[in-house]
């Protein structure tokens, strides 16, 4: 009737290799989507908090696999360039193995954007 062993634990506690969190792809596809973005959304001063959120949308929906386990946190820091320094910072309590983490910076002329997005797995 079936090769199937009643009662086997089929329970993941580590995604195969295959399904782990591919950080080069990810980044390629961020900075794809990133370019793509500020060259139909101009920057400016008093939209920046929309065009923030509207990216970091973007990102997330084409970054969510129907099948992943993985829980996906886009950080996008958005801000206008005036030579003053900016810091970012970002502590995650993780297992090394399978979770995993992407940055991305984007500058124009006017404006600088920082991305950060953390992939934690979900068992």
């Amino acid at each position: 009737m079936g090769d199937e062993v009643e009662g086997e634990n089929r329970y993941e506690i580590q995604p195969s290799y295959e399904k782990r969190f591919n950080s080069y792809l990810v980044k390629k596809l961020t900075e794809d989507i990133v370019e793509e973005f500020f060259a139909s959304n101009p920057y400016q001063v008093n939209n920046g908090d929309i065009l923030a959120q509207a990216l970091a949308r973007k990102l997330r929906d084409s970054l969510i696999k129907s099948d992943s386990r993985y829980k996906l946190a886009v950080n996008v820091y958005l801000g206008e360039r005036k030579d003053q320094k900016v810091v970012l910072l970002c502590k995650n309590f993780w297992d090394t193995w399978v979770d995993n983490y992407v940055t991305y910076n984007h500058f124009g002329d006017k404006y600088f954007c920082s991305i950060i997005i953390s992939a934690f797995y979900l068992d």
